[in-house]
């Protein structure tokens, strides 16, 4: 359907944007305090994401990106 594929859009996207400045905003501390294994959830009026910290060090993140549908 068609909200699938906005979605897949929308997910696409923000793992783009993540990939590139993730690092930098946790080293800058506008996720808060962090570790490795911490989930966060994005919110949008419409979409929703998880986004989980897989590991960190290194100037690197290994993260997951997660939809949530919720209805």
């Amino acid at each position: 359907s068609d909200d699938n594929n906005l979605n897949s859009i929308f997910y696409e996207h923000l793992t783009r944007s993540l990939q590139h400045s993730l690092c930098g905003d946790l080293l800058l501390g506008r996720w808060g305090n962090y570790n490795t294994g911490d989930c966060f959830i994005l919110a949008s009026d419409y979409l929703n994401a998880l986004v989980h910290l897989i590991e960190i060090g290194n100037g690197l993140v290994t993260f997951q990106l997660r939809g949530l549908e919720f209805r």
